[in-house]
């Protein structure tokens, strides 16, 4: 777990932990708003980016993994106030 508390946004995890073509990122935050998702590999290339309308509490965010290659990914959700965390992953 990732946890940003102090500032009311957290990645709870990422479902199942181990990403074979589809999984939920469980996302927290004291505010509802807008979050932009960004996939990115070590190197910090961009392979898939999202915005997705959360609300006050717990948010499941759908993650697809069908188009990654198998290795090691970041993601990363910013929310509008520019609060933002990363959680890795693997692909299989």
């Amino acid at each position: 777990m990732v946890n940003n508390g102090s500032n009311g946004f957290e990645i709870v995890g990422l479902y199942p932990s181990v990403v074979n073509d589809k999984a939920s990122l469980s996302v927290s935050s004291d505010k509802a708003g807008v979050i932009e998702m960004n996939i990115t590999d070590m190197s910090g290339r961009s392979f898939a980016r999202s915005k997705n309308n959360i609300v006050s509490g717990s948010n499941l965010i759908p993650v697809d993994g069908t188009k990654l290659s198998s290795g090691l990914y970041n993601i990363t959700v910013k929310r509008e106030d520019s609060v933002s965390t990363t959680i890795r992953f693997v692909k299989l």
